[in-house]
């Protein structure tokens, strides 16, 4: 390079991917990790959140609990990996919940696209 600076090739994907047979050097991934003879080093620790745009949730009001987003407009996201929505995960009083939203507008392959298109007003993701 002639300012003396080295390339580097970024790809950003929702899909699994194999590592050494698609010639990555790094991956930075979320979740819990399968076994893996990878080396591997925790980054961040993110706390994920129900977003919605304020004029989505105007006339719909914000839901409290679990139980009231079932009453929402919900953008679920299909996992890359399994075709089936993702789970959205809760912990209410040291209790882990796993809910699944109902939705007519999965969104796939992108995980953003779904907290984009509820910035546009059709839900809560």
């Amino acid at each position: 390079m002639p300012n003396g600076r080295s390339k580097a090739d970024v790809s950003i994907t929702n899909r699994d991917v194999d590592l050494f047979a698609e010639g990555f050097d790094i991956a930075i991934r979320l979740g819990q990790l399968r076994d893996s003879s990878l080396a591997v080093r925790k980054f961040e620790e993110a706390r994920l959140c129900i977003v919605a745009s304020p004029e989505y949730l105007q006339p719909m009001g914000k839901p409290k609990t679990v139980g009231e987003l079932a009453d929402h407009h919900c953008l679920p996201f299909l996992m890359p990996s399994t075709s089936r929505d993702a789970p959205w995960l809760f912990r209410w009083r040291d209790e882990d919940i796993e809910w699944t939203p109902p939705g007519q507008v999965p969104v796939m392959n992108d995980v953003l696209g779904t907290v984009y298109l509820a910035q546009s007003d059709p839900g809560i993701c």
